[in-house]
């Protein structure tokens, strides 16, 4: 390769994957091994100071993880451009942002070749700092989709989609910078989930051990798991404009975490509660509509929202919580335990329920201006709309994943 400054196009040819530069066209590195020819256009551009490697469309095998260097974006042509993690990935990652600056991942799938136990993580961002991920999609992974852990700060998620990955599509794991970190740009440096989707394997997104996270405008369906699970004194987390639908566990789980932010977010048809706070401290569930907890029960006693294990400091205002009339009601919608305290609940909505709408145990909980009704409304659009439908009361049948799954599978079977 001569002095020339150029990006890099890596394609395959027949069994052959081939990279060339952009511009002279000269090969550059060719070989069997994807990883390997991909690798070293990498680090090519990284001893540069930075530059693009495109993928064309093709699937490439991957026996060991890509490695993108400080200001280098890795490109592919969309999700044609596919990456797979194979058996012979002994460390079963696809890309890894490992201690770099300003990197790019975009256009492209990741995925863990069909029943490959050893494939544990798609994407991982590695006290990484304001690097970018922008619409790629990682799937089938043992673990994790999408990992954003150990201290990473100012970085981006932004349309991705995390599919079908067994313990979290996406999770934002110990970033709890001022630990053990110090050259990170700062304590409590925040990091941006925005735009994505995750859907079917196990949580959709999960917060553990991390400061000042925020989820924005994201999307569960059909989570094995909880839709949003923060954990582990995960401070400061903000859950935005989201929504999850159809998931086996709580459409939101917050434990062991303080200075919570819910908001103007829609969770509907959980087999678990809507919103579930457990041991938390100060925050807001505000604007929110919180459907049909405990789909799955005729003696339901999941909760809209459950306040429990020393929760205080709270304030619960301006939220809807109802359930449809062909679904098992909840015996309560809204519960606070007795171990919680100093909490406001204040101008919620609640309908339809066998017991109460509204129950607070709290210690000096203040609970003002509720609208109670016990009585299902009719569902909209039903006639007559004066009566419940045929099937009120009955609730549906417990949502199962197979079609999901289907449509996974489906995905899988590309056509280059």
């Amino acid at each position: 390769m001569t002095n020339l400054h150029q990006s890099i196009i890596v394609y395959l040819d027949s069994a052959t994957c081939r990279a060339i530069g952009a511009v002279d066209r000269a090969e550059i590195a060719a070989g069997d091994s994807a990883a390997v020819v991909i690798q070293s256009g990498l680090d090519i551009l990284g001893r540069a100071g930075g530059g693009k490697l495109s993928l064309e469309p093709g699937i490439f095998a991957l026996d060991a993880p890509l490695r993108v260097p400080s200001q280098v974006k890795l490109e592919g042509a969309g999700n044609s451009s596919v990456l797979r993690v194979t058996a012979a990935n002994a460390e079963g990652i696809g890309i890894v942002c490992a201690g770099v600056h300003n990197a790019i991942i975009s256009d492209l799938t990741v995925e863990a070749a069909e029943d490959e136990p050893i494939a544990g993580v798609g994407l991982a961002l590695d006290k990484a700092i304001d690097c970018l991920v922008d619409r790629v999609t990682a799937r089938d992974f043992a673990r994790y989709g999408f990992a954003l852990r150990n201290q990473s700060s100012l970085c981006k998620i932004h349309c991705c989609t995390g599919a079908n990955n067994g313990e979290a599509n996406f999770i934002l794991d110990h970033l709890d910078a001022w630990h053990n970190a110090p050259d990170v740009p700062g304590d409590f440096a925040p990091n941006y989930v925005s735009n994505c989707q995750a859907y079917a394997g196990g949580d959709g997104f999960l917060v553990r051990r991390s400061v000042c996270q925020n989820i924005v405008g994201c999307l569960v369906y059909n989570a094995g798991g909880h839709g949003f699970h923060v954990c582990e004194q995960s401070a400061s987390t903000l859950i935005s404009g989201c929504r999850s639908f159809q998931g086996k566990g709580n459409g939101v789980l917050v434990e062991d975490s303080p200075e919570i932010n819910i908001s103007s977010s829609v969770f509907c048809w959980h087999n678990g509660h809507g919103i579930e706070l457990r041991n938390v401290t100060w925050g807001t569930v505000s604007a929110n509509e919180i459907m049909d907890p405990g789909v799955d029960k005729e003696d339901n006693r999941r909760h809209n929202l459950y306040l429990h294990a020393d929760v205080k400091g709270v304030q619960v205002t301006g939220n809807a919580l109802f359930t449809w009339a062909d679904q098992w009601p909840p015996q309560v919608a809204l519960l606070e335990d007795e171990d919680c305290r100093d909490n406001c609940i204040a101008g919620n909505t609640i309908n339809y329920f066998t017991e109460a709408g509204l129950v607070s145990k709290g210690k000096d909980t203040i609970v003002a201006n509720n609208q109670v009704q016990k009585v299902g409304y009719p569902n909209p659009n039903m006639q007559p709309f004066a009566q419940p439908t045929a099937s009120y009361g009955r609730g549906q049948p417990p949502f199962e994943t197979s079609r999901m799954e289907a449509y996974v599978r489906r995905l899988r079977q590309h056509t280059l």
